[in-house]
């Protein structure tokens, strides 16, 4: 009868400890509780779950492929597999705009871009759009825009066609404004 080989010989269980920055904790070597690391990585283990599962479905090992596996209750992971695993799937690599780029070059970009910077140059104020992320259930997939780390990215392909409706409700909503401060017509005062 074959057994299952669960662990390696160096994989050794080890404690998380909160004082670790992300880069310290993706350099260790040995196994990990799951729930104990998931809010330094920033992601929620919901989504790594989900990823594991489509990749035992597709016949592959999660433990090999991706570094993850649940063992009676527990998700452990293995952070020499995990590590880079996490560094190419989940952890974006974000870009720096360019100063010579107009806004709507900066709209019409690819790829994953600092809110700071981005709010600079679109000139929106950053804590509106951090306070729009954090009341919003899912704004990775409406606005495009998530927290990774002590960073806000913002993924430019969404997130110019929400900027694209948020300024035209913006307009709309000044413009309604205007017409309610505005003096009523004199002859609409007379006829009553």
């Amino acid at each position: 009868m074959m057994v299952e080989k669960i662990f390696e010989s160096d994989d050794v269980l080890i404690k998380y400890e909160s004082c670790w920055s992300l880069e310290q904790l993706l350099d260790k070597k040995g196994v990990f509780l799951l729930k104990d690391i998931s809010d330094l990585l920033s992601i929620k283990s919901l989504l790594i779950k989900r990823r594991a599962e489509a990749i035992q479905d597709s016949g592959r090992s999660t433990w090999e492929v991706m570094g993850c596996r649940k063992i009676w209750n527990h998700w452990y992971v293995r952070m020499k597999v995990f590590a880079p695993y996490y560094l190419t799937n989940f952890r974006p690599s974000v870009v720096c705009l360019s100063p010579d780029w107009s806004v709507n070059e900066i709209l019409a970009q690819e790829g994953v871009f600092a809110l700071s910077d981005v709010s600079k140059r679109l000139n929106i104020k950053a804590s509106s759009v951090r306070y729009l992320v954090k009341k919003s259930p899912n704004s990775k997939t409406e606005m495009g825009i998530w927290k990774v780390g002590n960073i806000y990215a913002v993924r430019m392909e969404r997130f110019s066609v929400w900027y694209a409706k948020y300024k035209t409700r913006k307009k709309r909503g000044i413009q309604a404004k205007r017409q309610s401060w505005s003096m009523p017509d004199k002859n609409r005062l007379t006829e009553r």
